[in-house]
């Protein structure tokens, strides 16, 4: 008596045809309806009415962008996967925890439309160990090889490498296809070019792929890039009415570097460009106490607030 019920969080599971909460519990018979997953869609233009023709699900939770290979016609779609269905954000010292790991960014290949449509999954951050301890350092090295938050995408004429800007790791990472199709990515920051005006969010190739240019949100600017040499030309800052303070600030919500010691997330990995991912996140802290509240005059509802409780339920952001 007197408990208070709060949300759980469960993931649909098509292949077991269940919703399962993290301990893989079956919770089906709480659960009376199902949920569409669409994600991709091949749609004919020639039609007098265009139309859905093919339809995937399980690209990812939050896509960003599509590019398709000139020579396979492979479809690859720059995504986050949110592991919002792992509960609590403590130390995981007696319960689970997504400290660290909030969101995958990934690339994710879709094989040409067909009959029998394949996905290939690619996790850009394998190399980090999510597995240490509350307040861990990472190595500079491993730091230097993630990409966080995977924006724009343009496929070179050959079709050997996608081009990936990282928008929240200030660089534009060139991927062998083959490692994306085979599912071997090896992250390797020798085939990473540097922005540091930072923010890279949209690309343009020439026909011949040996310049790109690159657009930078952080600052407004464009940079060109000779993709043989991997050496930066030029950087052209363009007009920008956004005041100083504002521009700084951009890389507090976005840049993962800042605001993640694995260099894998940040505020935005949630707070997409600054809104919602229409997510529900149980980021309480089991592991915690409850904390006095040190404010003289603190209301929530028509209630005094006098501690800080360390378990909130699931939230949207």
């Amino acid at each position: 008596g007197g408990g208070k019920a709060t949300g759980y969080s469960l993931d649909r599971d098509k292949e077991a045809s269940g919703w399962l909460d993290e301990d893989n519990t079956d919770w089906s018979n709480a659960v009376m309806f199902d949920l569409p997953d669409l994600d991709v869609f091949a749609i004919d233009a020639t039609a007098d009415i265009p139309a859905v023709v093919q339809q995937t699900s399980g690209v990812g939770t939050v896509l960003f962008n599509m590019a398709s290979n000139p020579q396979s016609g492979e479809l690859y779609v720059s995504n986050l996967e949110s592991l919002n269905h792992i509960r609590f954000e403590g130390p995981g010292e007696t319960a689970t925890t997504v400290r660290g790991r909030i969101a995958e960014s990934r690339i994710t290949v879709i094989e040409a439309f067909n009959d029998n449509i394949g996905l290939t999954h690619t996790h850009l951050n394998q190399h980090i160990d999510f597995a240490v301890e509350e307040g861990a350092t990472y190595p500079d090295a491993d730091v230097r090889r993630s990409l966080s938050q995977p924006a724009s995408l343009v496929v070179s004429p050959d079709g050997s490498r996608l081009y990936v800007a990282a928008f929240g790791s200030a660089k534009v990472a060139a991927i062998p296809t083959d490692q994306l199709r085979s599912g071997n990515y090896v992250p390797n920051p020798a085939f990473h070019a540097e922005l540091p005006a930072g923010g890279p969010a949209g690309l343009a190739l020439s026909p011949d792929g040996k310049r790109m240019l690159v657009y930078t949100r952080f600052d407004n600017g464009i940079s060109l890039w000779n993709t043989e040499s991997g050496e930066m030309l030029d950087h052209l800052a363009l007009f920008n009415p956004e005041p100083a303070n504002i521009q700084r600030g951009r890389a507090f919500l976005y840049d993962a570097r800042e605001s993640s010691a694995n260099g894998t997330s940040a505020c935005s990995s949630c707070h997409i460009f600054g809104d919602m991912d229409q997510l529900a996140w149980d980021l309480g802290n089991p592991d915690a106490l409850l904390q006095e509240n040190p404010n003289e005059y603190v209301t929530r509802s028509i209630k005094t607030t006098t501690h800080f409780h360390p378990m909130k339920g699931p939230m949207t952001t």
